[in-house]
């Protein structure tokens, strides 16, 4: 938010409007770096699209429904100031060096761990971002003669490393001037079990479950097995870093991450869900996409924008709801009176 913020704060200094921070300037400084940055991540998906072999028709169909027929539109709109608006910007930034790396043999070493540390630093969770690698490359065998080679360069390996460590720095750095101590446990008496994951919750429950509430990413989900066709290896490197990642969010105490939309923490990983809608939309049969499958995924963006609206309008409550409730105001239009 930096960048918005130091421009509405030198706009605000020589207008009418208070230099506290909190004025006009600065909230609409959030939600243009919101846009922004989502513009910058369909951009980068773009990339890694065209890279991948899909056509230009199907990266121009998939862009406007994975924004509008998933969760990251509301929150690019209704809370622009959330982590995951940068979050998923940075890890698909990262994806594409990596990918990068990968098909060319070009590796920007210094800026990924750049790019790493951000992640981290936004979102420290999101470290697990890393499992994101052997996708990068064709095979086993090609992850692990690329991976080795890094060390054949031990001066870039440790540059690396040293840029990785100053970014994360800047956090205990912060705290160190606003508390006198280099670590605050800003989330105490709060932490993770990892014993009892919530799979079914995170992803099926009334109260938030991804797949209720934003049904596409269980179509997108489906299109691994197109995916798996094409590319068995890198297909299943998704899926694992998608099971992972359930595995950890689901472990949070809180697995329904308070007051959202269905479950908003996947939105920093929206990229291993559009990478098989991609390949499943450009490997279908005519016919079967043509009455199908596009006419379901059209079906369910609008459905998710529906309930996106009635959650604006609290008819879908932030985090009471239930089988009951869900069902009392499914496609309720009241909602528009």
């Amino acid at each position: 938010m930096l960048p918005g913020f130091l421009i509405a704060h030198v706009y605000a200094k020589n207008s009418h409007y208070k230099a506290d921070g909190y004025t006009k300037p600065y909230s609409l400084s959030v939600s243009i770096s919101a846009i922004l940055f989502m513009f910058f991540t369909l951009l980068v998906f773009a990339k890694i699209l065209l890279m991948l072999g899909i056509k230009h028709v199907w990266v121009s169909v998939l862009l406007p429904i994975m924004v509008f027929g998933t969760n990251w539109y509301y929150y690019v709109v209704c809370e622009p100031s959330v982590s995951h608006v940068y979050s998923v910007f940075f890890i698909t930034y990262f994806a594409y060096l990596g990918l990068k790396w990968g098909l060319t043999d070009r590796l920007n070493f210094v800026l990924m761990a750049a790019v790493l540390g951000l992640i981290v630093l936004i979102r420290p969770v999101n470290g697990i971002a890393i499992s994101l690698v052997p996708f990068f490359f064709s095979s086993l065998q090609h992850f692990k003669k690329q991976v080795a080679s890094v060390f054949k360069s031990p001066l870039k390996l440790l540059l690396a490393t040293l840029v990785f460590f100053l970014i994360i720095s800047l956090q205990f750095i912060l705290y160190k001037i606003q508390t006198g101590n280099f670590i605050v446990l800003s989330y105490k008496n709060e932490s993770f079990d990892f014993t009892n994951p919530q799979f079914w919750n995170i992803l099926f429950s009334y109260k938030k479950g991804l797949f209720l509430y934003t049904p596409i990413y269980l179509v997108s989900l489906a299109g691994v097995i197109a995916y798996f066709k094409r590319d068995s290896w890198r297909a299943s490197v998704l899926m694992f870093v998608f099971i992972l990642f359930t595995y950890v969010a689901s472990s949070w105490w809180n697995w329904y991450y308070g007051g959202s939309f269905s479950s908003r923490v996947y939105i920093d990983y929206l990229l291993i869900f559009t990478i098989p809608m991609a390949f499943m939309l450009q490997r279908a049969k005519r016919r079967v996409r043509k009455y199908m499958l596009l006419p379901s995924i059209i079906l369910l963006t609008v459905f998710c924008q529906f309930q996106t609206f009635q959650f604006r309008k609290m008819v879908i409550h932030w985090d009471s709801m239930t089988k009951d409730k869900y069902w009392g105001v499914f496609m309720d239009f009241d909602v528009f009176k």
